[in-house]
Parts: C-alpha cells; sequence; structure tokens
C-alpha cells in the first residue's frame, strides 16, 4: 500500500504485546550514540546527559529529564520548540508517553506546516487532523474503560475519520523503542532542554477528546489549502523527505522556520553535509514504513529561502499551478 494515500499516521502497535506490553525494560544506549547526539547538535553543549546503569526504570537525580534515542532519529531535538512543549503540555504528556512512530508523524506534521505553508505549527490545526489514542495493558478479566495505560508509549496518534493529511506510515520494527532512554540535564543557568518536569506516571488524558471541528478558522483554512496541495501533487513521501533532506530536528527549537532554509551553514541545520536522492531514501525508508523507490523525485517541493511563502491571510484565491511548485498554487492575500 502506498503512503501516499490521505490519511495520516497509521501507528502499528509499537508497545510490545502481552502483560509486558510498554513496560519499562532497562537501556540499551551507548556512549558513541550520545557523542553522536551532541556532535550532530541534536542535544547543545550546555546539557549533560548520563546513561542509565542496570535500572529497569527511569531514576532520575535532581534536574534530569528522561529522553530516547529512538525519539532523536524520528525528529527529537534539544531544546524542544514551541510547538513540541506546547504539544506536550495541552495534552499532559511526557516523552515516554509517546512511541517513537508519534514522534514521526508529529515530525512530518511539522514539515508540512513550515515547509509547505509558512506557517508554525499549533495544536489546534494539528488536531483537525489526527487525535490521540490510549494504549492499555491487555486484561481480558476488565472492562475496556477500566483497563491501564501503558507505562511507555500510552498515547500513539491515530488519523481522524476522514483526515485528508497525507498518509505517513511506521514501521512495525520499533516495539523496542523505549529500551533507548537516557537522562539529560541543563549545566547552565538557561534553559536548553525544554521538557516539562519529569514525571514516570501514566499521562491524565487532559484534553485527550479535543476537537477543533469547524470551529478554529486556521485549522478549516489550512484543510482547504491541503486539498489543493494534494491536488498539486503533495504525498507523504514528501513530507518525509523533507525534514531529512533540510538536515533539521523538527521537535528542535529554531530561529526560523523550514521554508527559509538557507542552505548547509544554516545554523538550524544539523550537518552541513547535503544528502542526495539516494541518501534520503535510505533514511526515509529507516524510519518509516514506505514504497518510496530508489529513484524518487518529489510530488511536491516545500518552500525555501530562495522560494519563500506568500504572506498567508484569511482569503484564498486560487490560481494556475504546477505540480513542482507549491508558492504558485495558492494566491494568499490578508483578509
Amino acid at each position: 500500500m502506498s503512503s501516499s494515500f490521505s490519511g495520516a499516521l497509521i501507528e502499528d502497535d509499537d508497545a510490545g504485546f502481552g502483560p509486558e506490553r510498554g513496560s519499562w525494560q532497562g537501556s540499551s544506549v551507548t556512549r558513541r550514540e550520545i557523542e553522536w547526539l551532541i556532535r550532530t547538535r541534536r542535544i547543545p553543549a550546555e546539557v549533560s546527559c548520563r546513561l542509565p546503569g542496570s535500572e529497569l526504570s527511569p531514576d532520575v537525580k535532581e534536574g534530569e529529564y528522561v529522553v530516547f534515542m529512538s525519539h532523536f532519529s524520528r525528529g527529537f531535538g534539544l531544546p524542544l520548540s514551541d510547538f513540541a512543549r506546547e504539544f506536550l503540555d495541552y495534552f499532559g504528556l511526557q516523552p515516554h508517553h509517546l512511541p517513537a512512530n508519534a514522534i514521526a508523524s508529529l515530525s512530518a506534521f511539522i514539515s508540512a506546516s513550515e515547509g509547505y505553508f509558512g506557517l508554525w505549527p499549533s495544536v489546534h490545526v494539528w488536531s483537525k487532523f489526527f487525535q490521540i489514542r490510549s494504549n492499555v495493558v491487555p486484561d481480558k478479566s476488565l472492562h475496556p474503560s477500566e483497563k491501564l495505560l501503558t507505562q511507555c508509549g500510552a498515547a500513539s496518534i491515530t488519523p481522524r475519520r476522514k483526515s485528508v493529511f497525507p498518509r505517513v506510515t511506521g514501521l512495525e520494527s520499533c516495539k523496542k523503542w523505549h529500551k533507548s532512554f537516557f537522562y539529560v540535564k541543563n549545566t547552565g543557568t538557561e534553559d536548553k532542554i525544554r521538557l516539562p518536569v519529569f514525571s514516570i506516571g501514566t499521562p491524565s488524558k487532559v484534553n485527550w477528546t479535543y476537537n477543533p471541528r469547524r470551529s478554529h478558522v486556521l485549522a478549516e483554512l489550512f484543510e482547504t489549502r491541503l486539498k489543493e496541495l494534494i491536488r498539486a501533487g503533495l504525498r507523504g513521501e514528501d513530507l518525509m523527505a523533507t525534514f531529512i533532506s533540510s538536515r533539521i530536528c523538527p521537535f528542535q527549537k529554531r530561529t526560523h522556520k523550514l521554508c527559509y532554509m538557507s542552505g548547509p551553514l544554516d545554523p538550524n541545520r544539523v550537518s552541513t553535509v547535503e544528502l542526495d536522492n539516494y541518501l534520503v531514501f535510505k533514511r526515509v525508508r529507516a524510519i518509516f514504513k514506505t514504497e518510496m523507490p530508489e529513484d524518487w523525485a518529489w510530488g511536491l517541493k516545500p518552500f525555501t529561502r530562495e522560494r519563500p511563502p506568500p504572506a498567508l491571510g484569511l482569503s484564498f484565491t486560487c490560481i494556475k499551478i504546477t505540480r513542482a511548485n507549491p508558492a504558485d498554487l495558492l494566491n494568499i492575500s490578508a483578509g
């Protein structure tokens, strides 16, 4: 099945099976992996990292937070962006509540908002297309409403019914994502992490039923334009390739939006090395389930600093478009 079908990230159950489903099982992270995160600026120099010992569940020291290597490989980065922190706060979540595939889904949404709309992402717009699903510990003796949330990965992301957001699908093979945790801590006075204070408990499910429906103007306009972008050629593969090819971490606080990237020396990049199409293909296939071919081509390219997005307003007038240029898709004027 092609990942370009309408929908959203359909999460396979990546929290495990049986009574151990979603339970803490220690960590296998290595010092070499953490050094790579620091070297590529996914973790700033002002943040110290500590490997877990033999503990099965996190044993945090004062001022520490728990993060996951599997999340970093899917777009996570420190310090968190405004949207990433807003998302956690609004839904009452911690990183360990989100499966690895949820991070990939959110990275694709951020890529769409910044790369194709020129907008900082919003929880309200996200909620137009997605919702949070509870992952529970299997127990046939209990009614579904009485089942306990899993310790890890309690909050999966699924599409809303009739969501038009391009489909991106997570890997089925990341069921042990939660075995990649380690600890981070600020070393200076400035917060270079921006995570909520760590709490090992399950989420409160606050705002999990929120649905803007037709009450949020920007969400409605976003959907209208998204449908036009899809007709112009936008596919799920484009969203996957956008943040990978731009060499950024969508979750990380940046000085400007993805659509204003300025090239190899952009300060928001994790590397100055450009990726050719084959390397983009390999990295997409490493974190998404897709039929994207080796010789893939853009369905619709994201905006760039050389071809910036038009100013966003509240009135949209469709004009003649080309498949390769979303800037030609809509003339957006102040409403």
